[in-house]
Parts: structure tokens; C-alpha cells; sequence
């Protein structure tokens, strides 16, 4: 699941996963406007079946808000959560349901989610400061501190297809990028 923007979908979740493939979710828009009549209860949830080997999911660079859960993790998962922004979700940032093997948070941004916090390292508690994220623009203005503040993954578009930074990525979905015009010169 990739460069994808969910907004107000009448679903329980708006990535849902059940199998044993690994799977990437990255570089998404995933919310639900907090005044909606139906809500969505979790951002992405995954799961997986019984087995002697683990479901391995990476979930990279997504912006997550005004849902019930930003992400409900289940049993037997490894995984690796990293450069995301949880932020505005009613009941908590991360749901563990089920019993992990294997849980990797590195370098979130976590911002007014009532309960069920994020830990680990690198971890920001800050307002990332969406352009509109009431709407679901979840694109972050000039002054967000979750730009440059990422870990290096490798992945060098977001989820509009810009350039992305390999050294000192954004955190979330979007990878500010700031546009100077020159000013039209006539003769």
C-alpha cells in the first residue's frame, strides 16, 4: 500500500491486512474527520494468522489522524514502525490487540492522541503542523518539526511523487519542499 490518501471512508479501517505475505504500507494520507457521522476505528490494522513464522510489515513515512486507533497491531507480527506521524486520534496512537513477536518504533512524531502513546527511540511528541488536517491535507507547513527530522530509509519519492530527502527525510507522508518563483522580468 503505497502513496495512497484515504479521507472519511465508511470503513472499520482504512488499511486492513490478514495473511502471512509481508507487507509495506508506505507513504500514505490516512484519516477521518472527527465530526463525521460513521468513524473509522483504525487507520491500519493488521493481523495475522496463527503460524510457526511471523508476518513481517513495514510500516514507513505515513501520516496518521482523526481516526479512533491511528494503527491496531495483532499477533504474530514483526514489525517496524518508523517515520510516521500519529497525531489527533480519538482514542489512541497505537492499539496492540494481539501478542507481538517483534515491535520496532523508531522515530515518530506523536501528537494529541488521548491514550496508548507510542515509546521508543527517537520518539517527538509535537504538533506536526498540517497544512489542513482537518480536511485531510495532511502536507506540513514551512514551520513543522517533522521536517528533516526523519531517519534515512532509502525511499526517495513521498507520497506526491517529489524528491525526498536520502539524508534527512520528513517525517510523515509528505517531504516539504519549499518553491521559489522568480519574479517576471519585462523588457
Amino acid at each position: 500500500f503505497s502513496q495512497n490518501w484515504f479521507w472519511n471512508n465508511n470503513a472499520t479501517a482504512a488499511i486492513y491486512y490478514h495473511g502471512e505475505n509481508a507487507v509495506n504500507i508506505i507513504n500514505n494520507f490516512i484519516g477521518h474527520l472527527s465530526t463525521a457521522p460513521s468513524h473509522i476505528l483504525s487507520g491500519i490494522k493488521v493481523e495475522a494468522r496463527q503460524s510457526d513464522t511471523y508476518t513481517h510489515v513495514n510500516i514507513l513515512h505515513n501520516s496518521i489522524a482523526y481516526l479512533d486507533h491511528g494503527i491496531s497491531l495483532g499477533s504474530y507480527l514483526e514489525v517496524e514502525l518508523k517515520n510516521n506521524i500519529i497525531a489527533y486520534n480519538r482514542v489512541d496512537a497505537v492499539d496492540i490487540f494481539g501478542s507481538l513477536v517483534d515491535f520496532n518504533p523508531d522515530t515518530n512524531m506523536i501528537y494529541a492522541n488521548p491514550a496508548g502513546d507510542l515509546t521508543g527511540p527517537n520518539l517527538i511528541t509535537a504538533n506536526p503542523r498540517f497544512k489542513d488536517g482537518t480536511n485531510g491535507n495532511f502536507h506540513l507547513m514551512p514551520d513543522s518539526p517533522a521536517i528533516n527530522a526523519g531517519i534515512p530509509l532509502g525511499y526517495v519519492v513521498d507520497r506526491d511523487d517529489e524528491p525526498r530527502s536520502l539524508d534527512f527525510p520528513d517525517i510523515g507522508a509528505d517531504e516539504y519542499v519549499a518553491y521559489s518563483y522568480l519574479p517576471l522580468i519585462n523588457r
